[in-house]
């Protein structure tokens, strides 16, 4: 990755962060998200910064993957806020107390010694959320617990039947899905 002076990549990130607030980014598609960054790469206080430091080539490069996809990363971190317990109150009406929890997935367990485990995913990747719990199951417990995947769309692209499909997938497989909000 290319090495700018701190107070440059600040400015840069700075205003590029206020830019895709303002774009708002994260709900627009890849079509207004590319003549988004072209528009940056124009800019005298983005893409012509950086030009004073790395070459034309590359300003597109570092603006996605030097700051946009962190952006887009925080961003999405974000709409993770529930709590597991509340998650497993929402989906099951049971009472629970935390475990172990770190990175998006929590182990919580009922005063009947019933386990949970909640795994945070996009609905986009709900497969990798799937592959993340059964691993934190078979590193963390002997037993086997009721797995819910908590999902988010960073994008507000999806409709009714196709939360209700998801949903029915997962079902199939033994896991609940607790969909969040924004």
């Amino acid at each position: 990755m290319v090495k700018l002076p701190k107070n440059v990549r600040d400015e840069v990130k700075a205003q590029i962060y206020r830019r895709a607030d303002a774009h708002n980014y994260m709900e627009r598609t890849r079509n207004e998200n590319s003549m988004f960054m072209d528009n940056l790469i124009v800019d005298p206080l983005v893409g012509k910064r950086l030009e004073e430091f790395i070459e034309r080539e590359k300003v597109r490069i570092y603006i996605k993957d030097g700051v946009l996809n962190q952006y887009a990363k925080e961003k999405q971190r974000s709409l993770f806020v529930a709590n597991p317990t509340d998650i497993i109150r929402k989906c099951f009406s049971v009472e629970t107390f935390l475990v172990k929890g770190d990175a998006g997935i929590s182990l919580c367990a009922s005063a009947q010694h019933k386990q949970f485990v909640v795994c945070n995913g996009t609905i986009l990747k709900w497969e990798t959320a799937v592959r993340k719990a059964l691993e934190f199951v078979r590193q963390h417990t002997t037993e086997r617990p009721e797995i819910v995947l908590y999902l988010v769309e960073p994008r507000a692209n999806m409709t009714a039947s196709d939360y209700e499909y998801i949903k029915y997938c997962i079902n199939l497989i033994g896991i609940s899905v607790c969909f969040g909000t924004k």
